[in-house]
């Protein structure tokens, strides 16, 4: 991100900006299905079970569609809209600010919005900030919610270890449950991408803690995961992420000019921070550790039993990203209440679609309040 932004004082007078983008984004008009069981009603149409075909888009767990060696993606129209600023750093109501949290012997940058009320963490993508959340937040916090956004492990220049071993599933989890626990005890999780893949696993390790679950572009991460192996619809991906997992090679991937031919569907102001972010030294190879942490995400298939869920969850999945067979392979693993919805778009789909994602998370979580 750009250096001044790393600081919470001012990075917050950036974000009021963001704030009133994020919000005017969720005026578009959603559109998609959603079908579950025992799961509460969405805010869209219906479907039968396993949604709507896909039919290409962009890939999973920071995946892109093959277009060859620069990661594209032409499903989203652009937004390139400056977003309006406030030269006095002035905060509106329901905004975003910025603070940090020291845990684990790292300190994060974190993004709050609320101050009482039933608490979420909101866990970000590849190669994504916690910037990410910028529409959503207010959405939330707005309905009475305390949201908390970490730049995750890697992401916060103050939580950016060098070797690859400090990326493992499990840093990753007990971090997401250290910062949670500035909520308290138990708290709703929203997680895209790899937020998704460290909510999944958050689930298998204390599945207690969490009052409710929404997954973004991810079904069940360990089916998810199996299927980027023996699904033929998975293998543009996959031959990507062999690349991603070659040091290197994987860095000169994930330049400046490749994400903002990627990110066609965030506003202009927003995209161009999470580049300068993501382009800071280290950064991209601290993200691409994750890959490399997971071998690819093998060792939550080789490693893990294999776990069933029975929190309350909701996924959100683009009716346009890859996974489909990973859709159907989740359901006979929910024991709880379980729902999906299918937006139209692909991966980024908070991005593409902010007012679908907003809605149907809200209904989610006000249909599962914490007890």
């Amino acid at each position: 991100m750009y250096g001044f932004l790393t600081k919470p004082t001012l990075r917050s007078a950036f974000l009021v900006a963001l704030v009133v983008v994020g919000a005017a984004s969720c005026a578009s008009t959603p559109s998609g299905s959603s079908t579950g069981k025992g799961g509460a009603p969405g805010s869209g149409g219906t479907s039968s079970a396993g949604g709507s075909k896909s039919s290409g888009g962009a890939q999973g767990a920071g995946g892109m569609q093959d277009t060859g060696d620069v990661p594209v993606k032409n499903d989203a129209p652009p937004a390139d809209t400056a977003a309006p600023k406030d030269a006095q750093g002035r905060a509106f109501d329901g905004g975003i600010r910025a603070r940090q949290i020291t845990t684990r012997g790292f300190t994060f940058d974190v993004l709050e919005s609320g101050s009482a009320g039933e608490p979420v963490l909101l866990l970000h993508g590849f190669p994504d900030t916690s910037l990410e959340w910028s529409g959503l937040m207010p959405v939330l916090s707005a309905a009475g919610y305390h949201c908390l956004a970490p730049d995750q492990r890697g992401y916060s220049p103050g939580a950016r270890p060098t070797e690859v071993g400090a990326y493992k599933y499990e840093e990753l989890v007990a971090d997401a449950f250290a910062i949670g626990s500035e909520l308290g005890e138990r708290f709703h999780l929203v997680g895209h991408d790899w937020g998704a893949n460290v909510g999944w696993l958050m689930l298998q390790k204390d599945p207690s803690r969490i009052a409710s679950f929404t997954a973004i572009s991810i079904p069940h991460y360990q089916v998810w995961a199996r299927s980027v192996y023996d699904d033929p619809k998975m293998a543009g991906y996959l031959w990507m992420l062999s690349d991603w997992m070659t040091e290197g090679k994987g860095e000169s991937v994930w330049t400046a000019p490749q994400m903002k031919r990627m990110w066609k569907a965030k506003p202009a102001d927003l995209r161009e921070a999470t580049i300068a972010h993501m382009t800071e030294p280290g950064a991209i190879t601290a993200a691409l550790n994750w890959y490399r942490a997971s071998r690819g995400h093998k060792r939550v298939i080789e490693e893990f039993e294999v776990w069933k869920v029975d929190v309350p969850t909701l996924l959100i999945h683009g009716s346009a990203d890859l996974g489909e067979r990973s859709l159907k392979d989740t359901e006979p693993l929910m024991t709880g209440p379980y729902r999906v919805a299918r937006p139209t778009g692909g991966h980024f789909i908070v991005d593409e679609q902010p007012k679908a994602v907003a809605d149907e998370t809200l209904a989610h979580l006000r249909a599962y309040p914490i007890k």
